[in-house]
């Protein structure tokens, strides 16, 4: 039997809260009056996705009517421009908050206007806890898609964006599963080893498991074991005392520097073998002798390490020592490959896409249907780095186009496509396959390098060499039409002048082939 709350339950500084709250709940008129006034949009709906409140800030943002929206599905007024379903659906599917989300959508009544924003979405639940629906608060972001002014407003009890836990995007199973690891076991003083291909994002589970436990004021402390030369890595890690060797000063290492807090040590297998026993002696007993002194240091530290080849092989190839290893890996966390999660796929192109709309003012939607059929056949080796990567050099491409297309895409990713099409094997195709290749086939590397301007390009057939034709012809006639001017000719192709010009280079178009004979100037 729980036993009912009363005045005295609570200190007096909690009182007005527990009575306001008791208030609103018998009050429902009152509520739904402190909702229409706040200055941010406030949206709830159902379990069958109608949506059943809609205060004035949301209507003014969306520019619509509440008569429009209220009883209606969400989807009926809402395109979430690729985003699965909406982030309000997705809320109530998992069931937890999701907090800071930030993505653009628009209403079916005005496809052009795009509007971007900022959610908090929670679940909603009855008496017995069984979810009802999901309410949404929304603050919109002030950028070239959205006139209204901006509103530096912050959630209560909620971190700063500067202090709040990285993002980590994706609904994938093995994704979630991973993330309620690292969260699950934050502040347990266990030793964390991550696992990951390269670019899967390792140290942003690092910096979550940190800024998820107690330990988030202190410091977090990255070092890469690859990138340190051995004989400087033992002085960076454990300290220097002074005298220790000719020009040694006392310097604390990064393990004494970061007492209190979490070391991120990434690519520990890495880690020169004769280091590897005194850093097992440093997280066995928790203490450390800089270089060169007798003096003890005790340790309160969250240690994380990470390896960017499978578990198994570690030890398969000796790149660790057992004991080191088994001490490393009390917990483990295995993050998937971007190949192994293509359900997430959608999710992080729209995430880079908002990323670089705003970072380089583009106004930039989606990619086309042709294009997103080539990323999702595309095998990912950098994974969600390269897709990144892919993503900011495909939106650099665009001048006015709104639409991302294959002919957006980087140069090396056109080769790729390329052979891709054609049926050979791809310039590589997960983590070692280029290496394997090379070493199978010495004269695999011979010839040009993979660019568009040193190669020699296949010949094309069918379908293929039918478009090529086409768009060399379309070329042709707007360089005639004036007179090699390259950005008149772009601008009736509707494409960038950049683009121009890599078209032009693909097909060995010269402007000056186009100019009037008389009065030819170059440039």
């Amino acid at each position: 039997m729980v036993t009912p709350m009363v005045y005295g339950s609570y200190p007096d500084v909690y009182f007005p809260i527990y009575t306001f709250f008791q208030t609103l709940a018998q009050d429902l008129e009152q509520l739904r009056r402190i909702f229409d006034l706040l200055p941010i949009g406030v949206m709830a709906m159902n379990t069958e996705g109608v949506i059943i409140y809609y205060n004035r800030a949301h209507a003014k943002i969306d520019n619509l009517q509440p008569q429009e929206v209220l009883g209606r599905p969400e989807a009926s007024v809402y395109r979430y421009l690729d985003f699965n379903s909406g982030i309000m659906r997705s809320c109530q599917k998992m069931g937890r908050p999701i907090l800071g989300f930030t993505g653009p959508y628009n209403t079916h009544k005005e496809q052009e206007r795009v509007i971007h924003g900022t959610y908090w979405v929670f679940p909603l639940t009855n008496s017995e806890k069984k979810i009802i629906g999901s309410i949404c608060f929304t603050i919109p972001i002030a950028d070239e898609h959205n006139p209204a002014p901006a509103r530096h407003l912050m959630w209560p009890d909620l971190m700063p964006a500067s202090k709040a836990p990285k993002k980590i995007v994706g609904e994938n199973e093995q994704l979630l599963k991973a993330i309620n690891v690292a969260k699950g076991k934050a502040n347990s003083p266990s030793a964390v080893l991550i696992s990951g291909e390269t670019g899967t994002g390792k140290e942003l589970f690092a910096k979550l498991i940190h800024e998820s436990s107690a330990r988030a004021k202190k410091p977090f402390l990255p070092v890469n074991c690859a990138a340190i030369p051995a004989q400087l890595l033992e002085g960076i890690l454990f300290g220097t005392a002074k005298g220790s060797f000719t020009g040694a000063v006392d310097r604390p290492g990064l393990f004494e520097e970061a007492n209190g807090g979490t070391i991120y040590l990434d690519e520990i297998d890495s880690m020169p073998m004769e280091l590897q026993p005194k850093l097992l002696r440093v997280l066995q007993e928790m203490r450390i002798n800089r270089l060169g002194s007798a003096r003890d240091i005790k340790l309160d530290v969250k240690v994380i390490s990470s390896i960017g080849t499978p578990i198994h092989e570690v030890l398969v190839k000796e790149k660790m020592r057992p004991d080191l290893f088994y001490r490393l890996a009390v917990i483990v966390i295995n993050i998937p490959p971007l190949r192994e999660r293509l359900d997430d796929l959608d999710e992080l192109v729209n995430y880079f896409i908002a990323k670089y709309n705003k970072l380089l003012r583009k106004k930039v939607l989606h990619f086309d249907a042709e294009s997103k059929k080539w990323l999702r056949r595309y095998p990912w080796p950098g994974n969600v780095r390269e897709l990144e990567n892919l993503v900011a050099g495909s939106i650099n491409l665009t001048d006015k186009e709104n639409v991302l297309t294959r002919a957006h895409l980087p140069d090396h990713y056109l080769y790729q496509i390329e052979r891709q099409e054609s049926g050979e094997t791809m310039f590589f195709s997960g983590i070692g396959d280029f290496s394997q290749a090379v070493f199978a086939n010495p004269g695999a590397m011979s010839g040009p390098p993979p660019s568009m301007g040193g190669r020699k390009r296949r010949k094309p057939d069918g379908a293929a060499e039918a478009f090529e034709r086409e768009e060399r012809a379309n070329l042709e006639e707007c360089l005639i039409k004036t007179g090699g001017k390259v950005g008149m000719a772009a601008e009736m192709l509707g494409i960038s002048r950049q683009l121009m010009h890599y078209k032009m280079k693909k097909y060995s178009l010269s402007r000056y082939d186009y100019m009037p004979r008389v009065g030819r100037k170059r440039d």
